[in-house]
């Protein structure tokens, strides 16, 4: 059985872009969000688990948050677990309605096919988990709009 914590090192966010391997962060480039997965077979039915974990931090007077995304397939759906800290997940469907849900430790939030989403922090630090329902090719995909 795999666990989060043997979970490998997928991403990690700097505020000035993306870096796919693990890297030191640079003076004035901080590390914004950590992402680990569950290693599981690429097979369709396959639950993707992992843990995101959003570093201290602001850009000016905005808290550090995740990259917004959809699915690459859109019908699918992910559950955010809140382990430690304080954010909400804010979200955005194609036809433009947005909802807000506070993440706080213990607290599961259902985000439903066809809404991106991205976890802010609201200080401190934010450890979350998800579950990913979907097929291999299902993973996030940038919104294109800024979510």
């Amino acid at each position: 059985m795999t666990n989060i914590s043997s979970g490998a090192f997928l991403a990690a966010r700097p505020v000035f872009g993306f870096r796919r391997l693990p890297a030191p962060a640079r003076i004035g480039d901080p590390i914004i969000y950590e992402v680990y997965e569950i290693s599981r077979p690429e097979v369709a039915g396959e639950l993707r688990t992992g843990l995101s974990v959003v570093h201290p931090g602001s850009v000016g007077s905005e808290y550090f948050m995740t990259k917004g995304h959809f699915h690459a397939v859109i019908d699918t759906a992910e559950t955010y677990y809140c382990v430690k800290g304080h954010g909400v997940l804010l979200m955005e469907n194609v036809q433009g309605d947005s909802a807000v849900e506070e993440l706080l430790p213990g607290r599961a939030v259902y985000v439903a096919p066809g809404w991106a989403h991205r976890s802010m922090l609201r200080g401190g630090r934010l450890d979350h988990r998800y579950r990913l329902a979907s097929r291999p090719e299902a993973g996030p995909r940038p919104t294109g709009r800024g979510a």
